[in-house]
């Protein structure tokens, strides 16, 4: 009996340290427009007030893809910010900044 307890414990030591059953790297997690509209909003000094936020939700499509662009897109960003000033007007920005967006 304590040989066939050993015997387990080495098996599930020697599956829990092998790479097959590590857990997986979790992907990058990216956020939403809404979340990114929230943070721009702050950034520019403005209140981040629920009509602004449900208007820029209201442009989510499947898997949270914004404007046609994954969340992944590097261009995801600007063009929440992009909505955010030139289609709703929320934030201010010069038109040098609008081109210059920091990517995610």
């Amino acid at each position: 009996m304590i040989k066939k307890i050993a015997g387990f414990a080495l098996v599930v030591a020697i599956l829990t340290s092998s790479a097959m059953a590590a857990p997986a790297k979790s992907p990058q997690t990216y956020k939403a427009a809404p979340a990114l509209a929230v943070e721009i909003l702050i950034e520019h000094g403005e209140n981040p007030e629920g009509q602004i936020i449900k208007e820029v939700s209201s442009k989510l499509g499947p898997r949270g893809t914004f404007m046609g662009l994954e969340k992944d897109d590097p261009h995801y960003k600007h063009a929440v910010m992009h909505y955010l000033h030139h289609t709703i007007g929320a934030i201010e920005m010069e038109q040098k900044d609008c081109e210059n967006v920091e990517m995610n």
